[in-house]
């Protein structure tokens, strides 16, 4: 597992977002809407992958819910989401729980950051 995760303050990039929104608040109020709408649905599908053991599966939501935060530059659940994307293509689960777990964590510390964000844009 990564060594940077507990080492970096950062959980989301408010200047970067602001900027790749060209500061449009309402854009980033929907964005951060429907990061909090969807955040659920991708642990539960990531779950569901790992419970199966179904390495494609987990692949594919870890990548899809990566793909989903790029916009708030959130390094340190896209590192956890990076490493189970590669456990699932490579179908090698010997650590799965325990970076599930991370990722629940990480992704509460990513959903009260987003939450403090949308709180600065209302």
């Amino acid at each position: 597992m990564s060594e940077n995760l507990s080492t970096e303050k950062v959980i989301i990039d408010e200047v970067a977002i602001r900027k790749t929104c060209m500061g449009d608040e309402e854009l980033l109020l929907d964005i951060c809407s429907t990061i909090l709408n969807d955040l659920p649905v991708h642990i539960d599908s990531i779950y569901d992958s790992i419970e199966r053991r179904e390495g494609k599966l987990l692949a594919s939501h870890s990548h899809k819910f990566n793909g989903s935060i790029k916009y708030f530059y959130a390094h340190r659940v896209s590192s956890v989401l990076k490493e189970l994307e590669s456990m699932g293509s490579s179908g090698k689960f010997d650590e799965v729980d325990m970076l599930f777990d991370k990722l629940k964590e990480e992704a509460g510390i990513f959903k009260a950051s987003v939450i403090e964000f949308q709180k600065k844009l209302l």
